[in-house]
């Protein structure tokens, strides 16, 4: 799989990088994270890890979700969905 460049890098580094970010933009990130997600389960795709280092600002400041590691990866508990827990 392809993505365009991310040219401010994942959420983590956007937010290292601009930490002047106001009220407005960070609703509209957040807006944009949110309908990436429905989006997804929409297509009855469970992402499973969503996390900073997933979410890729482009040079537009649009919102990219991605799986660093892969569709294999198993998920930090710490970002994980309750269930999604093994019984």
């Amino acid at each position: 799989m392809y993505l365009e460049l991310a040219l401010y890098g994942n959420m983590r580094q956007y937010l290292a990088y601009k930490p002047d970010a106001n009220y407005l933009n960070m609703l509209r990130l957040v807006i944009e994270i949110a309908a990436g997600m429905k989006y997804l389960e929409q297509k009855q795709i469970v992402h499973g890890h969503l996390s900073p280092q997933c979410i890729l600002i482009d040079q537009r400041k649009t919102i990219k979700i991605a799986s660093p590691r892969g569709h294999l990866h198993h998920a930090q508990l710490r970002y994980s969905a309750p269930e999604s827990g093994k019984r």
